[in-house]
């Protein structure tokens, strides 16, 4: 009478993703790296493709141009920057959430002292190109802008009023990106943080 043998496990499907989405999250990764550090002129489809250590082939698989996998990359970004403005928005009251904002935005401050704000630089150099997918790029800033006006106008009724909350929401964020540029031209991270800081003071004493 044969003894029967131990089954050997089997790996459920849903347990590891299929190979292509790896790779295709793979070239969205790299795509999205080498245009922050290399910029929409030098990110070609060869370079993408050498970063996620996958055939050339594959990027036109998945990718039948570079402007199909840009927008790819805008929509990751956007994912990255919805997921900022969801946690913020978690802070508690509208300056709790301001300040949190800016907390978020010091982060990196060595990455973006580098190579300025990936959000920025990207609308930027599409701009520049004259790029089809341009005005999604510049999408993401008017996200962050609409976000910081909504929490101005929670924040008090007369602003909500007086229409002040716009102005106010285009007066923070262009702080910031100052920031970030004058921490680029001085390869000084420390701008940043300190920048930052100032303007998390500025909310707080204003309410």
């Amino acid at each position: 009478m044969e003894t029967d043998r131990a089954a050997k496990p089997v790996a459920s499907s849903s347990s590891r993703p299929p190979r292509g989405r790896d790779k295709r999250r793979a070239l969205v990764s790299a795509a999205r790296d080498a245009l922050y550090e290399l910029g929409l002129k030098k990110t070609t489809l060869a370079e993408v493709a050498r970063r996620a250590e996958v055939p050339l082939g594959n990027v036109y698989y998945y990718y039948k141009s570079k402007g199909a996998l840009i927008g790819a990359v805008i929509e990751a970004r956007r994912g990255e920057l919805e997921a900022e403005l969801e946690a913020c928005a978690g802070a508690g009251a509208p300056r709790e959430q301001l300040c949190a904002f800016l907390t978020a935005q010091a982060r990196g401050a060595e990455t973006k002292a580098r190579l300025g704000c990936p959000l920025a630089t990207l609308a930027q150099d599409l701009r520049k190109g004259e790029h089809p997918r341009a005005g999604e790029a510049r999408a993401l800033l008017e996200l962050q802008l609409g976000w910081l006006e909504a929490r101005f106008r929670r924040e008090d009724d007369e602003e909500r009023r007086s229409g002040r909350a716009r102005e106010l929401a285009e007066q923070l964020l262009a702080a910031v990106h100052g920031a970030f540029v004058l921490a680029h031209a001085l390869d000084d991270p420390s701008v940043v943080r300190r920048r930052m800081g100032a303007l998390e003071g500025w909310v707080v004493a204003r309410t």
